[in-house]
């Protein structure tokens, strides 16, 4: 049937945590593996795969209730990538971790990326929005605005992805008041470390990957080196 092959093709990390608590890490990939219509050889051969880029190997005995939040939401995206899906959907997915494990997610989305998968993000992170090939902004349930990092930029008259928002949500108050007259970004830390990379030049080649709403650009800037990531 036409949805089913659909849901083949795509692939869903939820915002709240959606894995099995009370099953171990192996045994949550071959259920939702199972779920996507894997086969034995596959399953096991792809969850071999994800656990190695993890550095879970150790870990896939362990209960998913035990491991800690940032853990388990890199454990969740790569159960979403399980079936090798043309474009997979992240909902707000660094919510509530911590500004390293924001980092090594991205370095995920990054890899996931330039394999040739397609990640739409929400998130409510404006620095994060630096890092996507296109960004679409919602107000009031509508699109307000939609492009390029650097052409929302120029479009709005702001220095970053919070003055934009800003723009669009309090017209009347302007960056410059929001961000105290600093210049700085009012409404988040980035993950990445002050002065390294540039998320608006650095980030341009590879397959279209297009937060709000947003896809990621599929190449890291030159700090973001894909494999790296440890648990």
């Amino acid at each position: 049937a036409e949805p089913e092959a659909v849901k083949r093709r795509i692939g869903y990390m939820s915002q709240r945590f959606a894995l099995y608590d009370d099953l171990t890490v192996r045994e949550n990939m071959r259920f939702y593996g199972g779920v996507y219509g894997l086969s034995d050889r596959e399953i096991a051969d792809r969850m071999a795969a994800s656990l190695g880029r993890l550095g879970f190997e150790r870990l896939a005995g362990e209960r998913v209730g035990r491991l800690p939040l940032g853990w388990k939401q890199k454990l969740a995206f790569s159960v979403a990538l399980l079936h090798e899906p043309e474009v997979v959907f992240l909902d707000e997915p660094t919510g509530g971790v911590d500004p390293v494990t924001r980092r090594r997610f991205w370095e995920m989305i990054y890899a996931a990326a330039a394999r040739g998968t397609t990640v739409f993000v929400t998130t409510h992170y404006m620095d994060e929005a630096e890092y996507c090939d296109r960004v679409s902004i919602m107000v009031e349930g509508k699109i307000a605005a939609l492009g390029t990092p650097a052409e929302l930029k120029d479009q709005f008259g702001a220095p970053s992805m919070d003055g934009v928002f800003v723009e669009l949500v309090r017209p009347d108050d302007g960056f410059e008041a929001e961000a105290g007259h600093t210049g700085e970004r009012p409404l988040a830390e980035s993950p990445l470390p002050p002065g390294e990379g540039d998320p608006s030049g650095a980030l341009e080649a590879g397959p279209e990957a297009g937060a709000l709403e947003g896809e990621p650009r599929s190449a890291p800037p030159p700090d973001l080196e894909a494999g790296t990531d440890k648990p």
